[in-house]
């Protein structure tokens, strides 16, 4: 996202090297949620309005400020023109964290990532969500960070960040080697 320079390799996003972008242009074209994302003391609609335009300059036609996009209709159970108090106080953490993510999703951006988006779901919520996001961005880049890997089982990769220089990754059924993973690495083939 351009908060960080990266010191050698290439990222592109459309055939467009990042480095050459301007760091506005990158995080239009990536963006997501954040553990530490703000709820703002205001509605559940206004809190959605906030996500940036998307794609194609305005946010995605799968939900608008009218409510979140098809599949995540659970983000707070809550008539939309409820107030949620400052950082979501009237909410619970798993609300909290379904609004965040159904912002991001409105953004509708071409590479969205989402920092531990099942925390503070309960197991078969987290199942749910998790089908809803990988449903909901099918089709484009998605990454999901996160310390619970169940639930991911339909990810087209799965990458797992052991220590300096140790990166297997893996397909479902099919376990592939990176020979390195960070600063002037690069994948096996």
């Amino acid at each position: 996202m351009r908060f960080v320079p990266y010191e050698s390799g290439s990222i592109r996003v459309g055939g467009r090297e990042l480095r050459d972008c301007a760091g506005a242009d990158v995080r239009a074209a990536i963006t997501g949620m954040t553990q530490d994302a703000h709820v703002f003391h205001t509605t559940i609609r206004a809190n959605l309005a906030l996500a940036p335009p998307g794609r194609h300059g305005r946010r995605s036609a799968r939900g608008g400020a009218q409510g979140p996009p098809p599949g995540l209709d659970r983000v707070a159970a809550r008539p939309l023109d409820t107030l949620v108090g400052g950082d979501g106080a009237t909410m619970s953490g798993g609300q909290r964290t379904r609004l965040l993510l159904a912002r991001a999703l409105l953004a509708d951006p071409p590479v969205l990532v989402l920092d531990e988006p099942t925390e503070g779901l309960d197991p078969d919520t987290a199942t749910a969500v998790l089908t809803d996001i990988l449903d909901a961005t099918r089709g484009r880049t998605t990454i999901l960070v996160t310390h619970d890997r169940s639930g991911l089982t339909t990810a087209d990769e799965i990458v797992t960040l052991a220590r300096a220089g140790s990166c297997p990754a893996e397909r479902p059924g099919r376990r592939r080697g990176l020979r390195t993973f960070g600063r002037g690495r690069t994948r096996d083939p």
